[in-house]
């Protein structure tokens, strides 16, 4: 998934590999476990839909999860995706989080997580705008990281099986150091990947 705000509205895109037994999708926004409602009346959005623009507040955070629903019974909805979000103001500089981590098999065992929104409320203490989008959409080339001031990249606990950056990612990223980019990476075991493989790469622009 990835959210960029554009003016006065919010583009939001998603991924769906497999849509055999679903029959659209539900988005839901909120600030909190707790809080979350629909965005949308109808609230699904049909199955082959891939995009969509909504307008929200400025200068707040937003924050959005979505789950699938089944085609057998649309009451049912699946696990939600990785809460992602955006705050559009009127800062001079915007950050990009990247989301990195996908690894189920560690020290987190869900499909599912917040911690890019936990870094999102973070950089809204700040005032700081910010977008954010997984790291296939950077390593697709759907996201430039030089439309960016700041890059905070997460991986939780991504290990060399598992994959941290890839070598794509690792080219994406040099360049945008080389071109003055700050970035900043968060996560277990990135040194195993980073230490070994981008370091001596990366190390001009410490």
């Amino acid at each position: 998934m990835l959210f960029r705000s554009y003016n006065d509205s919010v583009a939001v895109a998603w991924l769906a590999p497999d849509t055999t037994s679903v029959a659209g999708f539900h988005l839901y926004a909120g600030n909190n476990p707790g809080g979350w409602v629909p965005v949308q009346n109808p609230v699904e959005l049909p199955v082959d839909q891939r995009f969509k623009k909504y307008s929200f507040e400025k200068n707040i955070p937003h924050f959005f999860k979505m789950m699938s629903v089944s085609a057998l019974d649309d009451s049912s909805e699946s696990f939600p995706t990785d809460t992602y979000g955006y705050l559009d103001n009127e800062s001079d500089g915007k950050v990009l989080i990247v989301d990195g981590f996908d690894r189920t098999s560690g020290s987190y065992p869900f499909p599912y997580h917040s911690f890019a929104m936990i870094m999102g409320q973070a950089l809204a203490r700040f005032n700081a705008a910010f977008e954010t989008v997984s790291n296939e959409a950077v390593s697709d080339s759907v996201v430039n990281l030089a439309d960016y001031d700041a890059v905070m990249w997460l991986l939780g606990d991504e290990s060399t099986v598992d994959e941290t950056f890839s070598n794509v990612e690792q080219k994406i990223v040099e360049s945008y150091l080389q071109q003055g980019g700050r970035l900043f990476v968060s996560g277990r075991s990135e040194e195993r990947r980073v230490g070994k493989e981008c370091r001596s790469r990366w190390s001009p622009y410490h």
